[in-house]
């Protein structure tokens, strides 16, 4: 299984054949931050590789570690993606428990990426939209653009998608603190030449999709990298 709406583990801060051994280091400086952070790298990884069980695991490992909203939000997300809507929910609900707006706003998110694995894509534009007017943050941009192009609004999805372009320096740090999350930029060009496919934008298009395949160049069996793929050979 690989998402459409993760962040490229290829392109996680800490190389994935490293992580493992650096997490025991952190956790013996008693450094629980950056040893959550490396698990969680580990946990997308799993995840991209389709390893479920580890993926779970991993990301309950690292809410062992920390419960910064960094760490809680990636760790919903992927509960989500893998359908533990009860534990998704339950961080949303802790998130919104904090009554700091970012807190809140990162809630609707997860609450945005329940509703889209239920196919339940008016909610997550619902949910999405709901955490922008909370807080003006990247990613319910992107999220939003992602379920305005899979809904099939693509003149919306590439409004929302073109911001986040415009504002890509904010995804190197989406949780703004000094958690880098600059993964979060590779599936964009995909998503963009999605959403410019649908209103004709053809040669944009084309392009993107060429962007998005030489970042992704590792992942031949990556979901969208085998569309991408189809999309530019006119198959």
């Amino acid at each position: 299984m690989t998402s459409r709406r993760r962040p490229s583990a290829a392109h996680a801060t800490y190389p994935a054949d490293a992580t493992p051994k650096a997490i025991p280091v952190d956790e013996q400086r008693k450094a629980n931050g950056p040893a959550a952070e490396k698990t969680l790298a580990l946990a997308e990884t799993y995840a991209e590789e389709g390893r479920k069980a580890e993926a779970l695991q991993a990301a309950k490992r690292a809410l062992t570690l920390s419960r910064q909203p960094n760490t809680l939000v990636v760790a919903a997300r992927l509960f989500a993606e893998f359908g533990e809507t009860k534990e998704a929910q339950a961080i949303a609900t802790e998130l919104d428990n904090t009554l700091q707006t970012q807190n809140r706003a990162y809630a609707r998110v997860i609450e945005g990426d329940i509703a889209v694995q239920a196919n339940r894509l008016a909610d997550a534009v619902d949910a999405f939209r709901a955490s922008i007017k909370l807080l003006d943050l990247w990613l319910p941009h992107f999220e939003l653009g992602i379920a305005y192009v899979e809904a099939g609004h693509f003149a919306e999805g590439l409004a929302e998608l073109e911001t986040c372009q415009r504002r890509r320096g904010e995804a190197t740090a989406i949780f703004l603190d000094d958690t880098p999350s600059l993964r979060y930029l590779a599936t964009l060009p995909y998503w963009l030449a999605r959403a410019q496919e649908g209103v004709g934008q053809q040669q944009d298009a084309t392009g993107n999709y060429q962007t998005f395949l030489s970042i992704r160049a590792d992942a031949p069996r990556n979901t969208l990298v085998v569309d991408a793929k189809r999309r530019t050979s006119g198959k």
